[in-house]
């Protein structure tokens, strides 16, 4: 009889909270790279709009700044994972959106299976449709991080709006980080590093097989209609004329040839800087977002 009443207790208790996260979605805090990419993965694979412009790419295109893109764009890239995975979420999900954009620096970057299996397991991926409380943005570690962290935004605000005010001192906001010597150092370390691995040829049995799976994602994308534009994300220089980096704009060109498929422009004379040669650091990535939104709206007629 005992275990009756809490066998109740429990099922009761875990659709109030699934009625509550429901009702009042709470701000999310993920608590490493590996769940935030779940989250956003989740969030497009039950939430599927059908005017939404998709960006799929890799931990390149995940800086994006999703606050300068436009409303109606959704950014399904990943830390650490591939352009393929968005592809094939998009694939698996049936999702149909309006337009898909396509980062084009490291296409051959195979699947995450583990990552795809995760967010598609049977009988998981039909409960979650019914249950949001088993989403990932919705375990209660993450919702208690999230609205901590937004209460420490909101008392930011506040203290900056008040010292304004007359005869209240609020100590000022500090400037953005400049790198010492040593950081320049690491950096340049770093971006060196880059330089040599993307001078390694890749194997030529590795791309044939990324070539075949791309050609079955560009007909899928034929097959369904989507309509599909390509861009790349600002590099450090030394990369760009790398053997690898060679190789693969021409396997992309092969692929999505581009007097069939749009690709947007490229900017190759903007002091962007990168953290490691690949990745933009923050105020970059805030900078080639709003050039890149604003490309994404000279195409708004191609798109209809």
């Amino acid at each position: 009889m005992m275990i009756k009443k809490y066998i109740l207790i429990t099922v009761s208790l875990f659709l109030l909270y699934n009625l509550f996260v429901y009702l009042a979605p709470l701000p999310t805090l993920p608590q490493n790279q590996w769940q935030q990419n779940v989250i956003r993965a989740q969030e497009y694979i039950y939430d599927p709009k059908a005017d939404q412009i998709v960006i799929v790419g890799s931990s390149m295109a995940a800086r994006l700044d999703g606050d300068l893109l436009p409303k109606n764009c959704y950014n399904l890239s990943f830390g650490g994972q591939s352009v393929q995975d968005g592809l094939e979420i998009i694939r698996k999900s049936h999702a149909r959106p309006r337009a898909i954009l396509i980062e084009a620096n490291i296409l051959t970057a195979p699947v995450n299976k583990p990552f795809i299996d995760g967010l598609f397991t049977p009988v998981l991926y039909s409960l979650r449709k019914v249950f949001p409380a088993l989403r990932e943005r919705n375990q209660p570690v993450c919702i208690v991080a999230g609205c901590f962290q937004r209460t420490i935004q909101l008392a930011s605000s506040m203290a900056r709006y008040f010292s304004l005010l007359p005869g209240i001192q609020v100590a000022p906001h500090k400037p953005a980080e400049i790198l010492d010597e040593d950081q320049r150092k690491v950096r340049a370390e770093l971006i060196a590093y880059a330089v040599e691995e993307n001078n390694r040829t890749p194997e030529k049995t590795f791309l044939l097989a990324q070539r075949n799976i791309l050609i079955q994602y560009r007909q899928f994308l034929k097959t369904t209609g989507i309509p599909v534009l390509l861009f790349e994300m600002p590099v450090d220089p030394r990369l760009r004329s790398t053997a690898n980096y060679s190789i693969i704009r021409e396997l992309t060109h092969d692929i999505f040839d581009p007097r069939q498929y749009t690709y947007l422009e490229r900017i190759d004379n903007h002091p962007f800087n990168t953290t490691d040669g690949v990745h933009l650091d923050r105020s970059s990535a805030t900078a080639f977002t709003a050039f890149f939104a604003e490309e994404i709206s000279k195409q708004t007629r191609i798109l209809h």
